[in-house]
């Protein structure tokens, strides 16, 4: 009868059926943390959590050691495996493989855990490398360098996340840190690569990667059981199936892919107006925007879920942070070099000595400013702030270049790289303190993401720059510069097509004319040519590094984060 009455009253049994959480509270994360935040925040370092943390570190440095010393045996590999037309592609399908993975890897930890997927990640680097070591011809290096970017998307948001969220928050800037000191042996990497491309071979470079991630690897394995509350935790398999958000996972991947691949190929491939470039950017930006729309309107449980945002200001203003510092990073990534190449010795190992400023300089920067957060917990957009006008205005400073002050150039650029680094790394610690536990590497490969994105269209303005002001300033420079030393006006065109093109036919072409001291000018005109067209790279990073320091102003105090909570335990 009472039932009868029940059903009547309309009171039915409570449902348990578990679903994806698109939410988590501040009383909810105290459950489920292994130590809330008034508690003391200690957690007792054992053995068997030493090498999981250290394993973690060094399935960061990993991750990202393929890229070091693939772009820094880039002239050795491109000579060994020739395919002039797409030689940059190597690096290329490396980042849009990492770029397009990152989002989704991300989230699918979040819902199901870290082990398995780190161990995924670790695994696909380690083939990837085989594959690129052995290499001899193009399409198995561009295939090994997909395999190897989309293990290292899946590792480096890993290490992030599974070392952030075993400790206290107010103490992650410590731990964070230390993963860019894990990176400072490999600062020197084109140096590395350099050497070992000239007395054995490139292969080796990438070898010892493969080395030092099979280590982490079976590190990982060994000691890395993580046990954290979960998006996923009490879901049915048969439901989750159902309730993962595999078409936002989709409409991500093959945007960033597209977008991607026309941006990357224009101009270097084909030409900006092919439509070989125009359609994959614009069906990649339509599944881009198709994909921000079905997370906001579509999607019932999302990849990103709007409580990342929700209460605060501080996430959605790291992104976008990260997004433009990613602009500014790859400029000097990119140019930098060229510019020491070029205005400067071109000799490769020179090039790579000076190239340890910056090296050195954003590593450094990484590690201590993320110390700082710690230190100065209630101040980190302070910290962040500061880091913004160091970048913004040493970046800026390299306009100052001329073929005649290397040594200043060479200080400008570990500045600047101070500034890079104590934004692109801190950035993610102070996302974190205000990310709710469940979800912390979904917001770690959204800035992941987001910085490669942001590099890469940064990366296109700047090369279309610095290429329309070279094609103007290189031959008029280099003709002024011959005219002064002493070479005919009815010489100038012969002898700057063929200086400029093919410089050895110098030597067997009969030029009125033309004389040691002609030869010499011109070159010196050259440098001169570039460092006046550099300079407008380095100019165009002031607006992006503004961009930079009002996201940061709008970030708002993160004071009320910091906290002894910490979210998960390492069994």
């Amino acid at each position: 009868m009472a039932d009868l009455h029940d059903k009547e009253m309309g009171v039915h049994e409570k449902d348990t059926t578990h679903h994806i959480e698109n939410f988590e509270t501040a009383e909810e994360q105290n459950a489920y943390a292994v130590k809330g935040d008034d508690s003391d925040g200690h957690i007792p370092m054992t053995p068997r959590r030493f090498i999981a943390m250290v394993s973690l570190l060094m399935s960061y440095v990993g991750a990202n050691l393929p890229l070091f010393f693939i772009s820094g045996s880039l002239t050795f590999l491109q000579a060994s495996i020739k395919n002039p037309q797409t030689q940059g592609w190597s690096t290329t399908s490396y980042g849009v493989a990492l770029a397009a993975v990152t989002p989704f890897s991300g989230y699918l930890q979040d819902l199901i855990g870290r082990r398995y997927v780190v161990l995924l990640g670790s695994l696909l680097i380690c083939i990837g490398l085989a594959v690129i070591g052995s290499s001899h011809r193009f399409l198995q290096l561009i295939f090994g360098c997909v395999i190897t970017g989309i293990g290292a998307g899946i590792t480096e948001i890993t290490s992030t996340a599974g070392l952030a969220e075993v400790v206290s928050v107010k103490h992650r800037g410590y731990t964070l840190a230390l993963l860019y000191a894990f990176i400072l042996p490999f600062a020197p990497y084109v140096l590395y690569a350099q050497l070992l491309g000239e007395h054995a071979t490139w292969r080796w470079s990438i070898w010892l990667a493969l080395i030092y991630n099979a280590v982490a690897l079976a590190g990982l394995a060994f000691s890395y059981f993580p046990r954290s509350h979960l998006r996923a935790e009490g879901v049915r398999r048969r439901d989750l199936a159902r309730e993962v958000d595999f078409f936002g996972g989709f409409l991500s991947t093959a945007g960033i892919v597209l977008f991607l691949v026309g941006l990357q190929s224009g101009g270097t491939i084909w030409p900006w107006k092919n439509g070989k470039v125009i359609a994959p950017m614009v069906v990649g930006l339509v599944l881009i925007f198709a994909f921000i729309i079905w997370e906001w309107k579509g999607a019932k449980y999302p990849m990103v879920p709007p409580a990342i945002f929700k209460g605060q200001r501080i996430v959605g203003a790291c992104m976008v942070t990260a997004f433009v510092v990613g602009m500014n990073l790859y400029a000097v990534l990119n140019f930098m070099p060229l510019m020491f190449a070029t205005v400067y010795d071109p000799d490769p190992m020179h090039v790579g000595l000076k190239a340890l400023a910056f090296g050195f300089g954003q590593t450094v920067g990484a590690t201590v400013m993320n110390v700082l957060m710690s230190v100065f917990k209630n101040h980190q957009r302070e910290n962040l702030l500061s880091s913004c006008f160091i970048m913004t205005v040493f970046i800026a400073a390299l306009a100052a270049v001329t073929p005649d002050n290397a040594k200043t150039v060479i200080a400008l650029t570990a500045l600047a790289g101070w500034g890079v680094g104590g934004i692109i790394a801190p950035i993610a610690t102070v996302a974190l303190s205000a990310t709710p536990d469940s979800f912390l590497a979904t917001v770690i490969s959204l800035i992941n993401a987001l910085k490669f994105l942001g590099g890469s269209i940064g990366y296109s303005i700047y090369y279309a720059i610095f290429s329309g002001k070279l094609k103007v300033k290189l031959p008029a420079t280099v003709a002024a510069y011959a005219i002064q030393a002493g070479l005919p006006l009815t010489s100038v065109e012969g002898f700057v097509g063929i200086f400029l093109t093919d410089p050895t036919k110098l030597a067997t072409t009969p030029i009125p004319g033309l004389t040691p001291a002609v030869i010499a000018a011109a070159s010196s005109g050259l440098r001169w040519a570039y460092a006046d067209s550099v300079k407008f790279v380095w100019y165009t990073t002031i607006p992006f590094g503004v961009i930079c320091i009002g996201a940061v102003l709008v970030m708002g105090n993160t004071r009320k984060y910091q906290t002894n909570r910490v979210a998960a335990a390492l069994e």
